[in-house]
């Protein structure tokens, strides 16, 4: 089973100490205060000073210090008398275990009494309950002041306001100054049989088998207040203390029973401030429990935004969305183009480097060369340019002389016209006494230009040459 180990400080109004007999401990009057948890702790120095303390549980444990000027403590528990302890030590000892017993789980009393007027100090004291049934965890939720579980009665006697709220759990408290203001908090107690319950009811009635409630304590808190869980007994306590101590246990309760329960608080009628910071709820799985989202409270209700803002809200989101979308495609559709222009391109720029076979051209017709006549050809026979720039040939002078009747020595050389018989060698004389190496060919020679030095000037024409020179 799972168990529930509660811590009660010192301070807390569900310790019971009597009247007029104990006082807080102080750093003033002890340099050693430190050394109890949270630097505080409670002590007497008078002989039959009590505390008593009834719970619900099984087991239940008392810390204090063991001191040179502490003395002997007896305990009672549910009428049960312990042997007297001594609580007297050569060296200082803190948050040292007192007392402690383990009895059946059910509900039980427990009174400490110091024997001696010597120093006897409490630091916290703890106990342990068992909540739901065996292998299987503890749920614990926290109900805030505000949470729809709570109930203020009448509603103008109640603030939001209570002194030093800034030190409440999430800075938010109720306070009353009333004696007729009532606060309740429901809760209800369910088993797997009773799980099918609306959604209201597993929000303003947590399950759970144990409740605890907490609140401030100090000089200016009340002095009485009272306690009634369901329709039992009422318990008084008083929240007045020497220091102000937020965050105190003020109530608590377990083993409730399966059911509807209802824990009522209502100031006396003694004056000071009745505050309520938070309760927590112990439950578990069997008991129909879980871990419960916090409800919306009044102020956070007030607080919602108005429906024509939600609805510009949703307006202007879906317009977002649909934007967003365009963009995505358009730049996408961009990207797709822009490949496509650059795969374009590319086989452009392939085919243009793709070597093409060369064709050569038809050949030119054929036709009949005439070796005779050249006239209007740029070259002769021989493959020779025709410039006539390069041997300018002088109109010759009629001969005087008759024409010759001889035969032509060069038959050959008579049937060309004179103005073919450049570079002719038959239209030139060896002249007498021309040095060896003339050219007597008339023309360039194959692998050179015509000597300068063997060079007749050309051949005048004369009628009845056969030769076509002058004799």
């Amino acid at each position: 089973m799972p168990s529930l180990v509660t811590v009660v400080e010192d301070t807390s109004p569900i310790l019971l100490y009597s009247a007029n007999d104990w006082k807080a401990g102080t750093s003033s009057s002890d340099t050693l205060a430190d050394q109890y948890t949270l630097s505080s702790f409670t002590l007497t120095k008078t002989s039959g000073a009590s505390l008593h303390f009834p719970f619900f549980g099984n087991s239940v444990q008392v810390y204090g210090a063991k001191r040179a000027n502490h003395g002997v403590y007896v305990a009672q528990l549910d009428g049960s008398v312990s042997p007297p302890m001594n609580g007297s030590s050569s060296s200082d000892l803190f948050q040292q275990l007192l007392y402690s017993s383990d009895v059946p789980l059910g509900v039980h009393s427990l009174t400490v009494t110091n024997q001696d007027n010597a120093f006897f100090d409490v630091d916290y004291v703890t106990f342990k309950t068992i909540v739901g049934t065996d292998n299987e965890d503890l749920i614990v939720n926290a109900y805030q002041d505000s949470h729809p579980a709570f109930n203020y009665t009448p509603s103008a006697a109640w603030s939001t306001s209570p002194t030093m709220v800034g030190t409440f759990s999430g800075g938010t408290g109720h306070s009353t100054s009333s004696p007729s203001a009532v606060g309740v908090l429901k809760f209800e107690v369910r088993y797997m049989w009773s799980l099918f319950l609306s959604d209201h009811d597993l929000i303003s009635r947590p399950a759970g088998d144990a409740v605890t409630l907490y609140g401030p304590v100090g000089p200016g808190a009340a002095n009485t207040y009272s306690v009634t869980v369901d329709n039992g007994s009422p318990f008084t306590f008083s929240a007045k203390k020497q220091f102000y101590r937020p965050q105190q246990i003020l109530y608590t309760t377990s083993g409730l029973g399966k059911g509807n329960h209802s824990l009522r608080i209502q100031l006396g009628g003694d004056g000071g401030e009745l505050a309520i910071d938070y309760a927590n709820v112990y439950t578990t799985k069997s008991l129909g429990g879980s871990f419960l989202e916090i409800a919306p409270t009044s102020s956070s209700k007030s607080s919602k935004l108005p429906g024509g803002t939600i609805a510009a809200i949703v307006i202007l989101t879906l317009i977002s969305i649909f934007s967003s979308l365009c963009c995505a495609y358009l730049l996408r559709r961009q990207n797709q183009l822009k490949k496509q222009i650059r795969r374009r391109s590319v086989v452009k720029d392939f085919e243009s480097k793709i070597v093409q076979p060369y064709v050569l051209p038809p050949p030119p017709p054929a036709t009949a060369i005439n070796p005779i006549s050249q006239a209007g050809r740029d070259y002769d026979i021989y493959g020779r340019s025709r410039n006539e720039s390069a041997y300018a040939f002088s109109t010759p002078a009629p001969s005087t002389n008759p024409p010759s009747t001889a035969p032509a020595s060069n038959p050959a050389a008579s049937a060309y016209y004179p103005q073919e018989k450049r570079g002719n060698a038959a239209a030139y004389d060896e002249p007498a006494g021309q040095p060896s190496g003339y050219n007597t060919r008339g023309y360039g020679d194959a692998y050179g230009e015509l000597p300068t030095a063997g060079l007749h000037p050309p051949p005048q024409y004369m009628p009845g040459n056969s030769r076509g020179h002058v004799g």
